[in-house]
């Protein structure tokens, strides 16, 4: 069992997008659109990015499920573009 994870989405401003880059072990990356609950999954590969524009902070939520099996080291690094909303004093 997985759990699908979304940021919140007032915290992060509108419009941010943001990219996935793993070392070593290959995983599966899963994206699950909210709406249709249609589930994609992209083999995470050692070296390689996967770039999430916006929507798809709004309408998607991703996980990389565990890997009992998996015993070699994994390293995923988080790369988020977050533009601050102005606000109005």
């Amino acid at each position: 069992m997985y759990r699908l994870s979304s940021r919140p989405r007032n915290r992060l401003g509108r419009g941010h997008k943001f990219a996935t880059l793993a070392f070593r072990a290959e995983r599966d990356f899963l994206v699950r659109h909210e709406e249709s609950g249609e589930t994609q999954a992209i083999a995470h590969r050692d070296g390689h990015v996967i770039y999430l524009p916006h929507p798809m902070n709004i309408t998607d939520f991703n996980a990389v499920p565990k890997r009992k099996r998996v015993k070699a080291c994994r390293i995923s690094l988080i790369l988020r573009e977050i533009v601050p909303q102005s606000r109005t004093t």
